[in-house]
């Protein structure tokens, strides 16, 4: 039977906890996590967020759902509605196994609408990701984590179908906050994946929207030289910038 978690604050699934356990929340039967405004769920209480068969997570348009606790995913987690889910967790696979690999079949992650935003560069790793609906990516160029600057979303440890665009999604809409200050060019990454998964996802399966003083004329590829690829949206200032001191 389907349920549905309305939540407010993280403190909502309970205080911290003795000791950790990987399910603390657990998803599963299309379960769904349904925030009623922007919440952050911080780490360091011992609680992990677990996803079964199908678990659900649906943001509402105009609101972020921020998971930087431990996720586990062991099926099928559905993320709906038009605002952002942020991930920023250890991700980990199997359950109670709590492996760092992922199972084929049982790490998938469909982003029906909205957007995904990555706060730490592994925090996708190991997901088979489809975008579906318009849904979109987030970045931050103004983020300290040097990862996410050069490789973005990294999943690697997918390496059949790392990212998938489904029949009705033409491209996978990117958009990005600029650097602090107006420098004349900058480059933050979008992603990336294994070789062989690349040479089926071109660089025209990303839109970039241009900034309000920078814009992006192509994505371009990056072979890093260790058998992965990283897609980077290359930003120019669109014209003169006059700096008074």
């Amino acid at each position: 039977q389907r349920s549905r978690l309305f939540v407010y604050d993280e403190r909502n699934l309970g205080g911290r906890r003795d000791t950790f356990a990987y399910d603390a929340l657990y998803l599963e039967h299309y379960s769904d996590l349904f925030p009623l405004n922007d919440v952050t769920f911080t780490d360091g209480w011992n609680r992990g967020i677990a996803i079964g068969d199908i678990g659900r997570m649906h943001v509402t348009n105009g609101l972020t759902l921020t998971i930087l606790r431990p996720l586990n995913v062991n099926g099928h987690l559905v993320k709906e509605g038009a605002g952002t889910l942020a991930l920023g967790g250890t991700l980990t696979f199997g359950g109670a196994a709590q492996s760092a690999t992922p199972t084929s079949g049982q790490n998938l992650f469909t982003v029906m609408g909205g957007s995904i935003k990555p706060l730490a560069a592994h925090a996708f790793d190991g997901l088979a990701i489809t975008f579906t609906n318009n849904a979109s990516i987030k970045l931050d160029a103004t983020t300290s984590d040097a990862d996410l600057l050069n490789y973005g979303i990294i999943d690697v440890k997918e390496t059949a179908a790392p990212i998938t665009l489904a029949a009705n999604q033409a491209t996978i809409p990117v958009t990005v906050t600029p650097p602090d200050g107006y420098p004349s060019s900058f480059t933050v990454a979008i992603c990336t994946i294994e070789a062989t998964p690349a040479d089926s996802l071109p660089v025209t399966a990303f839109s970039v929207a241009n900034t309000a003083h920078h814009r992006c004329p192509r994505v371009e590829k990056r072979t890093n030289g260790d058998g992965t690829v990283t897609y980077l949206a290359p930003f120019f200032s669109k014209g003169f910038v006059i700096n008074f001191r």
